[in-house]
């Protein structure tokens, strides 16, 4: 058996794969060289409890070339660089892409490679805390290293700690001077606990650290809030999750989010940012909410620009979801005007958590709003009138309905609402029932006995001329309001026959196969006939008329006119016949108004 031979590690397809696919920017490179002093720094305090590190950052144009970033941390022996430097991928705890960095190789090895994205040569200066000779260790993006102890004066001038030194190539100079490594600076590392200082051109430094706004007090959190939505948010709710030594702010926002947009998720680790819309961290109904946090017991991926699935982002996600409904119920306590305008504003979030959480649902479901046939009304004051409530299950329904009914409907058509009004029926708040359209229209008022001889026969005729319309009678009502000459009117098996009547006319032939087996599973299921309705307007004069119209061409154009007008009164898809018929009618019309012959079919004398 032939002995087992190493891979061959290639330094710089491996600081390659850094920058092409793990980081999502080469700027991300100041970031772990930060983040690698602060490791440093803090391993100190481990051993010298209550000591307050620096981390020094010099950029490449303000010094002799060199981007320079120095700590007083822990330092490393001339034995650990070596072993922690120049060893990518070999830990105790995890390789190279599973990265929480609690051990030296995370602080060091896989930080300090991002180094090479922006140089060909990286120096590490450091000498260790516990007192070995300082050493110098210098590493190649061609795979070479080397590392020595240092003696004499150049020992003497190494203080305990690291510094990183490196000269960018021509085409990474921007990334190493001073505007790109202030900018970088302050929106990675500026909420470290660290001092973190910058040298400027005059030779001084100046301080990058500022105190998180979303850590402060209510007015620091408001404030903070506003500038990171760039609105006011309705509430600004602190957040704490002592188990995973998470704090921060959680923000309602003003506005509903835009379609397929997630708010700002914030999140710092140990003041370090991790990104600005990390996912994981809200529970899925809480879109009406951005997040600013810092945590020491979540754990990022190996790019850190995001984290890792695991029990610690659970746990943090089920505490941030407790303080959401916290404040929702205390909320609804103290102050129900707010939980009015919040549900107002994000309505759809509180029907999925009312779902979601039935503790929560009798506070949440007084407060929506809903749309009904009478305007926009409150759930609270429907549920207090005592009354039944009636909704209809679809928007389509909802627009047959609405005309037609004198009594108040709820159009349950929207995302949940359906869903809700069962839940209000099963919390035992209030009686709903859905309501079935044909069924209004058996209850509306017949046309008065002395014309219902006239009614009936125009209602014959009528469906005489609509005998193509598979499953369409005609009725003749009195309808409230008065405003059209005739509605048209199907129930929900009709209306799911025309969807799929449609998406057959504009699939292919494998589609309508789909859809035929459909139609056959219906029928074979004993699913009601399909039942359409043009429900004529007796209180209507152009209706009354048409009752006393002999010639039966002119009668068919008008109710079959009546009927396309019906259709989009109502919001019904239009078929190409109905377009074909309104534009004949429309053409007939405009031929009488200007004297045309040939247009013999339609006398207006028919309608004195």
């Amino acid at each position: 058996m032939a002995a087992p031979e190493r891979f061959q590690v290639d330094l710089a397809g491996v600081v390659d794969l850094l920058g092409r696919s793990l980081y999502s920017s080469p700027r991300v490179y100041l970031r772990e060289l930060i983040q690698n002093a602060a490791d440093a720094i803090r391993a100190r305090t481990e051993v010298e409890h209550g000591f307050q590190g620096t981390v020094a950052i010099t950029p490449a144009d303000v010094g002799d070339g060199m981007l320079v970033i120095q700590d007083d941390g822990i330092g490393l022996t001339s034995q650990e660089a070596r072993e922690l430097l120049s060893t990518v991928g070999r830990s105790s705890k995890r390789d190279l892409f599973d990265l929480p960095r609690t051990d030296r190789l995370g602080r060091f090895g896989v930080g300090l490679l991002s180094a090479f994205m922006i140089g060909d040569e990286v120096q590490v200066r450091s000498r260790s805390l516990g007192g070995a000779p300082p050493c110098l260790w210098v590493g190649r993006s061609d795979g070479t290293f080397t590392v020595r102890e240092l003696d004499g004066p150049d020992a003497a001038a190494v203080p305990v700690g690291s510094m990183v030194s490196v000269r960018p190539r021509a085409d990474a100079a921007v990334l190493a001077a001073s505007a790109s490594v202030r900018t970088s600076a302050t929106r990675f590392a500026s909420h470290l606990p660290e001092a973190l200082l910058l040298a400027d051109p005059s030779g001084g430094w100046v301080s990058i650290n500022e105190t998180p706004g979303f850590l402060g007090d209510e007015v620091a959190r408001r404030l903070y809030g506003e500038e990171l939505l760039g609105a006011v948010p309705l509430a600004a709710i602190p957040i704490t999750v002592a188990a995973t030594g998470t704090r921060g702010t959680a923000y309602v926002l003003p506005t509903p989010p835009p379609p397929g947009t997630a708010a700002p998720a914030l999140c710092h680790l140990g003041g370090m940012l991790v990104g600005s819309r990390v996912t994981g961290l809200l529970p899925d109904w809480a879109f009406f909410a951005a997040l600013a946090l810092d945590s020491t017991g979540l754990n990022p991926t190996a790019s850190r620009e995001a984290l890792v699935d695991d029990d610690a982002l659970t746990v943090t996600r089920e505490g941030i979801g407790t303080a959401l409904r916290e404040w929702i119920r205390q909320t609804a306590i103290a102050d129900p005007a707010r939980l009015r305008v919040f549900a107002a504003v994000h309505g759809l979030a509180l029907r999925q958590l009312a779902l979601s959480d039935p503790e929560l649902a009798g506070v949440l479901l007084p407060a929506l709003v809903v749309p009904t046939s009478h305007g926009e009304r409150r759930l609270g004051d429907l549920l207090a009138s005592g009354e039944p409530l009636r909704y209809t299950p679809t928007v389509d329904e909802f627009r047959q309905v609405a005309p037609l009914s004198a009594e108040l409907v709820i159009n349950a058509g929207h995302a949940y609402d359906e869903a809700i009004m069962r839940l209000v029926d099963r919390l035992g708040l209030a009686r709903t029932e859905p309501v079935d359209v044909i069924a209004i229209v058996d209850a509306l008022e017949r046309p008065p006995e002395e014309d219902a001889e006239s009614a009936r026969a125009l209602a014959r005729r009528a469906a005489a001329t609509l005998v193509d319309r598979e499953g369409v009678s005609v009725d003749v009502r009195v309808m409230p309001g008065g405003r059209m000459p005739a509605v048209f009117v199907q129930d929900s098996a009709m209306l799911r026959a025309a969807d799929r009547r449609r998406a057959r006319a504009e699939g292919d032939a494998l589609w309508a196969q789909v859809l035929d087996a459909v139609d056959e599973a219906e029928r074979r299921d004993g699913a009601d006939h399909p039942t359409a309705r043009l429900c004529l307007d007796w209180s209507n004069e152009a209706v009354r008329a048409l009752a006393r119209l002999e010639d039966d061409a002119v009668l068919a154009r008008a109710i079959r006119l009546m009927l396309v007008t019906a259709l989009l009164e109502g919001h019904h898809p239009v078929e190409g016949r109905d377009r074909q018929e309104l534009t004949d009618a429309v053409s007939e019309l405009v031929a009488l108004s200007v004297g045309l012959s040939g247009f013999g079919v339609v006398r207006p004398e028919d309608f004195a």
